[in-house]
């Protein structure tokens, strides 16, 4: 995260920007002249540079001065399969609860916090041991909720993103996948559900996206790819075992079925300038 000093009043900022494509924000920050340039990548902070640098190049930005710059890791992948083990409950990053559509953490990892205060009350007041098994609700509990969500949209948006920015640009402007309702339904933590009539319009608008050179018939497999991908993976977790003697079969088939879904850096070439 880079924090800047805006040199015009009219650039201040007072919310969030962001640009999917370079995975890149602009945030406020405790500075009412600053903000914060944010930029998330695969495969460390030398490539995160040079996506910033393509973003600095493809993006009219204020100008700014450089304050300092800060640098961390986030959990962004799949939570472990299972969160309890006798007398332990992993949470929050530990668990890996980011949210895939923006990689914040917080709010998802209070859904969590919710769930273990709930189970562990009922234990407690009634006395009972808290061994994995007394404490499997709050697995269950989880992957059918807000899990199996996050999972099938952690999927989803591979495809989303494996654009170029031409391609992005245009599904911007006719709201493809980045559309008021999908980002509404992200940030409520709800699956992306379309009519008959919203499909066949986001069809139409792509069908026209490669007639027009502005969408290659590639990224059209790989957004339907996705979102088949992400289907699957919604019914799987869908039907996460309801005690952990059902584990070890379902963990073989999630590792089967995220094991034929691409991953947000199987998208990316760390090697391109």
């Amino acid at each position: 995260m880079k924090y800047v000093k805006y040199l015009h009043e009219a650039d201040f900022v007072s919310k969030i920007r962001t640009w999917t494509y370079y995975k890149t924000w602009e945030a406020p920050q405790a500075d009412p002249h600053g903000a914060i340039l944010g930029v998330g990548a695969n495969f460390g902070f030398d490539f995160a540079q040079k996506i910033y640098a393509r973003f600095e190049k493809g993006i009219p930005l204020p100008e700014r001065e450089l304050q300092y710059e800060e640098r961390g890791t986030t959990p962004y992948r799949r939570p472990p399969y299972s969160f309890v083990a006798d007398g332990f409950v992993a949470m929050g990053d530990s668990a890996c609860l980011t949210k895939p559509h923006a990689g914040e953490g917080v709010t998802s990892a209070m859904v969590q916090a919710d769930l273990v205060i709930e189970v562990l009350d009922g234990l407690l007041r009634a006395k009972k041991p808290l061994t994995k098994e007394n404490l499997w609700p709050i697995n269950r509990k989880y992957y059918i909720g807000q899990g199996k969500v996050y999972a099938g949209m952690l999927a989803t948006l591979v495809g989303a993103v494996a654009t170029s920015p031409k391609e992005n640009e245009y599904f911007f402007r006719h709201d493809i996948i980045f559309s008021a309702k999908s980002f509404s339904a992200m940030a409520e933590d709800r699956g992306l559900e379309l009519s008959g009539k919203e499909l066949l319009s986001m069809a139409l608008k792509l069908l026209w996206g490669v007639v027009t050179f502005r969408v290659r018939i590639r990224t059209i497999g790989s957004l339907l790819s996705a979102m088949k991908n992400g289907d699957v993976i919604n019914a799987l977790y869908a039907k996460y075992p309801d005690t952990a003697e059902g584990y070890d079969a379902w963990v073989a088939e999630a590792e089967a079925t995220w094991g034929k879904t691409p991953g947000m850096a199987d998208v990316v070439d760390p090697n391109k300038d």
